[in-house]
């Protein structure tokens, strides 16, 4: 339901014709008002930015949108860190400090291949191999 307002609210700073500064400062006060589930923002973000293609006029800046975008890509790291520790946990044990943190910094490709590992490793330093 916010969703569905949030977009609508934006639709309507479009349909009102208003510059697109005072869109992008109208957009921005919205934005903290009203804040969304990450599964949310997710959707809204890909809404917002096929209107705006529609619109042909951003409210987003590409400073922003890239933002966005590594936000998001933060978070899946994040989670597949958060998903990665738990199995090596319930599989192995408590889990090192070193080995935490080696986690904790790794890149998409080195969390997946892990994570793939972890499944059929008879130790941690099979997983990390």
């Amino acid at each position: 339901m916010r969703l569905e307002w949030k977009l609508r609210l934006v639709r309507m700073l479009y349909e009102r014709g208003y510059e697109a500064e005072r869109i992008r400062k109208l957009f921005r006060a919205m934005e903290l008002m009203m804040v969304l589930p990450s599964g949310l923002e997710d959707e809204f973000a890909r809404e917002l930015i096929r209107y705006e293609e529609e619109q042909a006029m951003p409210v987003l800046t590409q400073f922003e949108r890239r933002a966005l975008r590594k936000g998001r890509q933060e978070g899946r790291q994040e989670g597949q860190a958060e998903a990665l520790l738990h199995l090596l946990e319930r599989k192995f044990g408590q889990v090192d400090a070193a080995s935490r943190e080696r986690v904790v910094a790794a890149e998409t490709g080195d969390l997946r291949r892990w994570l793939e590992r972890v499944l059929t490793a008879e130790s941690l330093e099979e997983v990390f191999a």
